[in-house]
């Protein structure tokens, strides 16, 4: 049995567990698709959900892992056919 959630579901339960919510006037970005490159070298896309300016984090939902695809690093990490939230 396989659950899906909407956008809309995950605003409402965002709302109950006080959580930041997808776009917001203050940040536009939120709720864009993004791409980015971590410090290991990883390709990461996903939906930007928040951004921490005091712990200089963000979080993506629907993410996808792209692996190092050949940039020059120490080991290689092949990519992921898994989408993460």
């Amino acid at each position: 049995n396989i659950t899906t959630t909407t956008t809309k579901e995950k605003e409402k339960e965002a709302r109950r567990e006080k959580k930041p919510i997808m776009a917001s006037p203050n940040i536009p970005y939120l709720g864009s698709r993004i791409s980015l490159i971590s410090k290991s070298d990883i390709r990461y896309e996903g939906t930007l959900y928040t951004i921490n300016t005091e712990q200089s984090n963000i979080a993506l939902s629907d993410v996808k892992s792209f692996g190092t695809e050949g940039r020059p690093v120490k080991k290689q990490v092949a990519a992921q056919d898994d989408i993460y939230d």
